[in-house]
C-alpha cells in the first residue's frame, strides 16, 4: 500500500507525494492500492493451475508515494473497504482529474493503455517517465473538452478486450506506415 501523509514517518526523496483532496474512505483505500509500489493495479486469470496476467496490468517498480488526505481522516477509516465497481473506479479518476484539471492527460493515460499492451508483443518492456510536480496554472478547464472523449464505464471492457488483441490495435492507427488504415486513408485522400 502507498504511504500516507503523516502516518508512516518522515518523507523520503524517493517518494513522491501526491494530495488526493477531499475525498471519502473508499477511494483513498482504492488509489494507496493502485499506488502501491512493487504492485500497482493487477488483472489476473487462473487456468490450469496457472496464473496469466493481463497485458494492461501495471506494476510501479522503484517510486513509492505519499498520499495526502483531507482533514479529518486518518487511514484506519478505509481498512474494511471493499474494492470499487469499475464505474466507482472511473469516478475516482474523473474527480482526481477535476481536482488537477488534467483531462487531457487522463485522455492521453487512456490511450496508452489500449496501445501500450503491443510492446509485450516484443518484449520490451514499458518505463514511463517518473512524476513531477507541474507549475504551470492552465488558461482554461481541459474537462469541457477531454472529458467527453472519455469511453464511459460500459465501454471500457470492449476496449480493454480490444487492447489484449496486439495486430488489431497496431493495424488499426491511422498515421502508422504499413497498416490497413494508413493505406485506405491514403487512397481516399491522394
Amino acid at each position: 500500500m502507498a504511504h500516507w501523509c503523516g502516518t508512516d514517518g518522515p518523507a523520503s526523496s524517493s517518494l513522491f507525494e501526491l494530495p488526493l483532496g477531499h475525498v471519502e474512505p473508499a477511494e483513498a483505500r482504492w488509489w494507496a492500492a493502485i499506488l502501491a509500489a512493487g504492485s500497482g493495479w493487477r488483472a489476473t486469470l487462473y487456468r490450469d493451475g496457472k496464473e496469466y496476467s493481463a497485458p494492461w496490468s501495471c506494476h510501479l517498480a522503484k517510486h513509492s508515494f505519499i498520499l495526502g488526505l483531507g482533514t479529518g481522516m486518518s487511514s484506519s477509516a478505509f481498512q474494511s473497504c471493499k474494492p470499487p465497481s469499475s464505474a466507482e473506479a472511473q469516478a475516482y479518476l474523473f474527480n482526481f482529474a477535476r481536482l488537477y484539471d488534467c483531462f487531457d492527460q487522463l485522455l492521453a493515460a487512456f490511450l496508452a493503455s489500449v496501445t501500450v499492451p503491443s510492446h509485450t508483443r516484443f518484449g520490451a518492456a514499458v518505463v514511463l517517465p517518473s512524476p513531477v510536480h507541474g507549475a504551470h496554472p492552465r488558461v482554461q478547464s481541459t474537462e469541457p473538452m477531454y472529458a467527453p472523449k472519455l469511453p464511459t464505464a460500459s465501454e471500457i471492457p470492449h476496449f480493454m478486450a480490444f487492447s489484449c488483441i496486439s495486430n488489431v490495435v497496431s493495424s488499426s492507427l491511422d498515421g502508422c506506415s504499413g497498416n490497413l488504415v494508413s493505406l485506405v486513408t491514403s487512397r481516399a485522400n491522394g
